[in-house]
């Protein structure tokens, strides 16, 4: 959740004009070796060159640094708690255009200090967004050309609550997660976490340790049998890629080549928020159970006729906190592959201190099939499983541009 620092400096004290602006680093091209040690160099859309065999990549978030430098018509804010008066730091600020329309997004500072730069001049109002807590929004801001506004916004800290939403038996799948109470209102914190780390993630502006891995795994018993590890360092605009979500809609997640290669592909943050996979799919509540216990799930599956390979999952949320946690993906739908529902896939979700979110953590299972053989028979009809093929990842270490190493929570 936020955290709440007493305020060091207001906007009205000497030198607080001097907001830190962005540094953007150089690119970074990252490479890979396959577990056969053929060089796969990463690409859009990652794909590795096996029979009926792929990676996939999923998408991440990555963290945000400091102020633009204030020019036209700007809202210059300090964000604090109603009553304490404490700097609320990591909260999501968004300027509101009389449309509705986002055109500014920022993440308070260490004091609570935010930027956000409007298009033109006209009526705005900033919108606040705190995981674990209910919305504020502030009331309407006549920016005028080419002018800087001072705004300190007192906020009431209204947590939502989780634990009270009661999940009984199968219950029925809602068309969209915002149709139903009881999933809006665990979608709503999913959604702050996706936004953010969508938002995060177009700021390009960490460098990051990145361990990848490829691995075979023991279908029956899921043991590693052989395993290749590497390291990426430099600047990424995400780990992990995934196609838009209208050609997901369009095409589907498992899609075959001409050369039998088979791509699984798995939703980012950006396509869980999208209209076509909202539209594409039905959510319901899902209760933590096992290792899980303490945890809600907002699960999904995709509508009834959907022509193409589709996804199911669920995205696991801290009943107490409000954080998304992970996201469970598996595979089904027409056209799946031979053994395809075997895939899966794994997502580990992560806030940081500045309240940013990226992806920590990820994998994916694809089957290796091959045509069974009778040693009297010979080949025969029958397809199995000889293999899982497991690709994943976790960033290591996160660094701001100047090379400052961030701290885990």
């Amino acid at each position: 959740m936020p955290l709440l620092r007493p305020i060091r400096r207001t906007l009205d004290t000497p030198g607080s004009e001097r907001l830190p602006r962005f540094v953007r680093a150089p690119t970074f091209e990252p490479m890979s070796t396959s577990l056969m040690e053929r060089k796969a160099p990463l690409r859009r859309g990652l794909t590795l060159r096996c029979p009926l065999l792929v990676a996939v990549l999923f998408c991440a978030a990555l963290p945000l640094a400091g102020f633009k430098a204030v020019s036209a018509q700007t809202v210059r804010g300090e964000l604090v708690e109603e009553g304490t008066g404490y700097a609320i730091v990591g909260a999501f600020t968004t300027l509101l255009d009389e449309r509705e329309e986002a055109v500014a997004r920022w993440l308070t500072d260490a004091e609570g200090r935010f930027l956000l730069r409007a298009p033109g001049p006209g009526l705005y109002r900033v919108r606040v967004e705190r995981i674990g807590y209910a919305g504020v929004d502030s009331p309407s801001l006549d920016l005028l050309a080419d002018s800087v506004l001072p705004y300190r916004m007192a906020v009431r800290a209204e947590a939502v609550r989780l634990e009270g939403i009661e999940v009984e038996g199968e219950r029925r799948c809602a068309s969209r997660p915002d149709r139903n109470a009881e999933t809006a209102r665990v979608w709503d914190e999913a959604r702050k976490a996706l936004e953010l780390a969508a938002w995060a993630e177009r700021q390009r502006l960490f460098r990051y340790t990145v361990r990848r891995y490829v691995r075979e795994v023991d279908p029956a018993t899921l043991q590693v049998r052989r395993d290749s590890t590497w390291y990426h360092e430099g600047v990424y605009r995400q780990p992990f890629v995934s196609m838009s979500a209208e050609r997901l809609s369009t095409h589907g997640y498992v899609v075959a080549s001409e050369d039998r290669t088979v791509v699984y592909y798995a939703p980012d943050a950006l396509v869980l928020l999208s209209e076509p996979f909202l539209e594409d799919h039905c959510f319901r509540t899902q209760a933590g159970t096992g290792r899980r216990r303490g945890l809600i799930g907002l699960a999904f599956e995709p509508i009834p006729g959907r022509p193409v390979t589709e996804v199911t999952g669920v995205l696991w949320i801290d009943r107490t906190t409000a954080e998304l946690r992970d996201v469970e993906i598996g595979y089904t739908g027409r056209g799946l592959p031979v053994a395809g529902d075997r895939a899966s896939g794994w997502i580990r979700f992560e806030r940081l201190p500045s309240g940013a979110w990226i992806v920590r953590r990820w994998w994916i299972r694809m089957p290796l099939v091959r045509r069974a053989f009778d040693r009297f028979a010979g080949p025969s009809g029958r397809e199995e499983v000889v293999t899982l093929r497991e690709e994943g990842g976790e960033v290591v270490q996160i660094f701001t541009p100047d090379g400052e190493l961030l701290p885990r929570e």
